[in-house]
């Protein structure tokens, strides 16, 4: 498992990247209900338009299971549903690496060039590294993930 910064767009484009060629298909899931049992989604419309059939080949649910690469969240299990592809992550390994990891999550970035700035208000950065409790995990990512798609986009 590579080690280094855990990232949603990395993970997209690695879930993307393992389908073939095509526009994206897998979407971060963000509803409480659904996080129990998935991390990331690939609707069955979405897969009927790249498969045909909506048949998702053998190899590549076990090739998505397997996925590894700079960045991507280590994978537990990738499974058929009857509403699409269902991905669920090492947890456990995924919150090892974060909470090992604080600092780098937590450090501002370089300046890349002067002008308009946006601050992004994470309460539970204010702290140090050794005082964040782990319900507070979703925050930094979700402050992570925002500064990189924001960093991304000018």
């Amino acid at each position: 498992m590579a080690m280094g910064r855990l990232g949603v767009e990395e993970t997209l484009e690695a879930l993307n990247a393992a389908l073939g060629p095509g526009g994206p298909v897998w979407f971060k899931e963000t509803r409480a209900r659904h996080l129990r049992v998935r991390d990331f989604f690939a609707p069955r419309r979405a897969l009927r338009a790249r498969f045909g059939d909506g048949q998702v080949p053998e190899r590549v649910v076990h090739a998505i299971a397997c996925l590894q690469g700079p960045g991507v969240a280590p994978v537990l299990r990738c499974v058929p549903t009857p509403t699409g592809l269902a991905l669920q992550l090492q947890r456990s390994a995924v919150f090892e690496r974060v909470l090992g990891a604080v600092a780098a999550y937590a450090a501002p970035s370089a300046i890349a060039a002067p002008g308009r700035r946006v601050v992004l208000h994470c309460p539970a950065l204010r702290g140090g590294p050794g005082a964040l409790r782990l319900s507070q995990l979703r925050a930094v990512l979700v402050a992570d993930h925002l500064a990189r798609a924001l960093r991304a986009h000018g």
